[in-house]
This record gives structure tokens, C-alpha cells and sequence, in this order.
């Protein structure tokens, strides 16, 4: 029922169902939490009420998904704060690809959520299965907001992928100008 109840986005049933001894972490058939439900439904009434009822926010589903991860994916500035709060891992468990919630927000290209993570001590040169950076990421989906807010947080503008090539080498050509300059402004190198 408390899945059914996150899931149809229903705050006071939730409580009530709270309230009531619902199991908090008990699991769906993909291994959810209710907290891993309500990031995904988007919402963040629910999460801070389940996070005040005591759920895990680093609880893995069977994808090795935290809920942080899922809220980050969804767009949920309000739930990755709250999760942040409730001492989720910002540096956790990463996808498939080794990518970090970080990465996965800088992927996706969603400069708030990127700042709260840089703000609760996100590792911002921490790398990816192919050897990327935030920095390498944040080039490659073209996004001069999140470029300048690593710049800013202190990323390393020279750290080279597992390919040997520094961010730089991505802001060559297209639309990537604004980019190519401020990392060599704050230093970059072409490699």
C-alpha cells in the first residue's frame, strides 16, 4: 500500500500509512524503497515525509540505484536537497558507466542540481569509467553555465581523460567558443 500511495503521489495517505507502522524500507519487484518511488514520481512533500519517518536515503534499488541518483535523473531540485540533508552520498555508487550523481547532473545538463551537489562536497574531479571529469562532461554537452560554475568550484582544467585529452580538447569547433575560452582563461591547455 505505501508504495501504491508515493507512486499515485498521495502525501496524507502516506502519513497516515507512516503513521500506521508501514514498512519504510520494504522493496518492490525492481528492489525500490518508497523513497526511491517518490523521486521518481517528483515529489517532495513525500520525500521530506519519508526521510522524517526515518528511510534510508543511500538504500540501493537492483539497478544500484540510490535515490539521490534517481532524484538527480528526474530533475528534483527540492528532493536532491532534501536527500543531501538527510546525508545521502554525494560521491555514492555510480551507474553503469562509473558516472557519479554529479556527472549524471552535469550530463543532463541541470546546473542547480550541480551546484547543490558542488555545494555539499561533491568530488568535482572524481572520473567516470571512460577517465572523464564533471569538467569533460559538462564540455561535451555544451553547457557554458555548468563549465564556469566547475571553473568556479575549483575543477582541474587540465585533468586528462582515458583517452589522454584534456577539456579543452572537447570545446574545439561548433558552438563551443564561450567554452574553449574560459577554460583557457582559468588555464586549459589543449592536449
Amino acid at each position: 500500500p505505501l508504495h501504491h500511495a508515493v507512486a499515485g503521489d498521495k502525501p496524507e495517505i502516506v502519513r497516515a500509512l507512516l503513521t500506521a507502522g508501514a514498512d519504510i524500507e520494504a522493496l518492490n519487484r525492481s528492489g525500490q524503497s518508497a523513497l526511491h518511488i517518490a523521486v521518481e514520481v517528483g515529489s517532495p512533500k513525500i520525500v521530506e515525509s519519508l526521510i522524517d519517518a526515518g528511510a534510508k536515503a543511500d538504500t540501493e534499488d537492483a539497478q544500484g540505484h540510490t535515490p539521490l541518483y534517481l532524484a538527480v535523473d528526474s530533475g528534483g531540485l527540492k528532493s536532491v536537497r532534501a536527500l543531501i540533508k538527510a546525508g545521502a552520498s554525494v560521491d555514492g555508487k555510480g551507474n553503469e558507466k562509473g558516472d557519479l550523481p554529479l556527472h549524471h547532473a552535469v550530463a543532463g545538463d541541470k546546473p542547480e542540481i550541480v551546484r547543490a551537489l558542488i555545494t555539499a562536497g561533491a568530488d568535482i574531479d572524481a572520473l567516470n569509467r571512460s577517465g572523464q571529469t564533471a569538467l569533460h562532461l559538462a564540455v561535451e554537452a555544451g553547457s557554458l553555465k555548468i563549465v564556469e560554475a566547475l571553473i568556479k568550484a575549483g575543477a582541474r582544467v587540465n585533468a586528462e581523460d582515458g583517452q589522454g585529452h584534456t577539456p579543452l580538447y572537447g570545446a574545439q569547433g561548433g558552438d563551443r567558443k564561450k567554452i574553449a575560452n574560459a577554460l583557457m582563461k582559468a588555464g586549459g591547455v589543449m592536449r
